[in-house]
C-alpha cells in the first residue's frame, strides 16, 4: 500500500444519479488498469442496485445509498467506494493510486456498521472482503484485529476465442430467452430461481431487474410443457466483459448436463454480442466450480473474508 498521502481526498456521501455513474466508471477504470477483478465489477453494482433493491427502483426509494461511502480527490474525481453486500459484508473499491486511503475507508465502514447494529446484545461482527492478492490491505486489517476467516469467493474467467463448443440438448427439452413482458414468463423465472437459490425476488422484480444497464438477457432451457427446467442471465459490460449471474437448474432435472448446455450457449450469445471474455462468481468451495471448470473457466480472483467480532 502506498505510504504517502500524495493527494487530500474528502469522504463524501451518495448524493444523486451522477454518483452512481461516477462509481461505474470507477469500477470500470479500476478493471481497464489492473486487468482483474480486485474490486467489485459493475454487474455486481448493477445487479445490487436493480436486484436486490428492486422495489427502491420501482418506488423511487434508494435507501441503499445511506451505506455508501464516496471518497474524491479535490477536482471531483472519484477514487474510492465503501459499500456493503449484506448485512455484514463490506467491501472496499480503490483506485490502485489511492489504496493509501483504506484507513479512513476502514473507519467510516466501523462507524457505520456499528450505526446499523440491530441492538447493543446482538452479535454484529464486521466482515471486510478482499482480493487475496491485496497483501496490504490484509496487514492492515490483520494489525486492527481483524482475522483471515479464509477464502470466501472465486471469480472465473473464460477467454471467448475461437467458436463456442455447443453441446446437444437432452432429448424433450428446448432453449429460448425468458420475456420478462409475459407475465407467465416472469412466474417461471421467479420460480426456477426460488427453487435453485431459496427465497429471491419474486415475479414482480423483473420489470426493475431489466432497467441494469449491463443486464442483457435472461435464458431458459424449458420442458415441453414450457416448464423451466434450467437458465442463466447473461450481462455485458463497457469493457466488452460479460457475465453469468446467476446459473441454475431445476431440482427435478439436475444430472442431465442442462446447466453446462445453458452456458454453453450463453458464452455463444455473449461472443455474438462482442465480449472479449465472459466472468462467473461463486463461493469457493461450491460444487458450481468443477462445472465452470470443465466449461474452460480458469480461476483467477480468490477473496478472502477478514472478521472482527464487534
Amino acid at each position: 500500500m502506498t505510504d504517502d498521502l500524495n493527494e487530500t481526498c474528502r469522504q463524501t456521501a451518495y448524493r444523486n444519479e451522477a454518483d452512481y455513474q461516477r462509481m461505474r466508471e470507477l469500477l470500470l477504470e479500476i478493471y481497464r488498469l489492473t486487468g482483474q477483478n480486485v474490486a467489485w465489477d459493475v454487474v455486481r453494482l448493477d445487479s445490487y442496485r436493480y436486484g436486490r433493491y428492486w422495489q427502491g427502483e420501482r418506488d423511487n426509494d434508494r435507501s441503499w445509498t445511506a451505506d455508501v461511502g464516496l471518497w474524491e480527490t479535490a477536482a471531483g474525481k472519484l477514487v474510492a467506494i465503501a459499500h456493503p453486500e449484506n448485512d455484514n459484508d463490506w467491501f472496499l473499491d480503490m483506485h490502485p493510486d489511492y489504496d493509501h486511503l483504506a484507513p479512513p475507508m476502514l473507519d467510516w465502514i466501523a462507524r457505520r456498521h456499528e450505526e446499523k447494529r440491530p441492538s447493543a446484545t446482538a452479535e454484529w461482527p464486521l466482515n471486510i472482503v478482499i482480493h487475496a492478492e491485496l497483501t496490504g490491505l490484509a496487514a492492515l486489517l490483520a494489525g486492527r484485529g481483524f482475522a483471515d476467516k479464509g477464502a470466501a469467493e472465486v471469480t472465473r474467467t473464460h477467454p471467448l476465442v475461437g467458436p463456442v463448443v455447443m453441446g446437444e440438448l437432452a432429448a424433450g427439452y428446448g432453449e429460448r430467452p425468458f420475456n420478462l413482458a409475459d407475465p407467465a414468463d416472469r412466474e417461471q423465472r421467479a420460480l426456477i430461481a426460488n427453487l435453485v437459490f431459496g427465497a429471491t425476488a419474486p415475479p414482480d422484480a423483473y420489470p426493475a431487474k431489466n432497467l441494469a444497464p449491463t443486464w442483457h438477457e435472461s435464458w431458459g432451457i424449458f420442458t415441453a410443457a414450457g416448464e423451466a427446467a434450467a437458465y442463466c442471465t447473461i450481462w455485458l459490460d463497457e469493457n466488452r466483459t460479460g457475465c453469468f449471474e446467476p446459473v441454475g437448474t431445476h431440482p427435478d432435472h439436475r444430472r442431465r448436463g442442462l446447466a453446462r448446455a445453458m452456458m454453453q450457449r450463453g458464452l455463444r450469445r455473449l461472443q455474438e454480442l462482442g465480449a472479449q471474455c465472459v466472468t462467473v462468481g461463486t463461493g469457493y468451495d461450491m460444487d458450481a466450480n468443477q462445472l465452470y471448470a470443465a466449461l474452460g473457466f480458469s480461476q483467477v480472483e480468490v477473496f478472502h473474508r477478514w472478521q472482527n467480532k464487534m
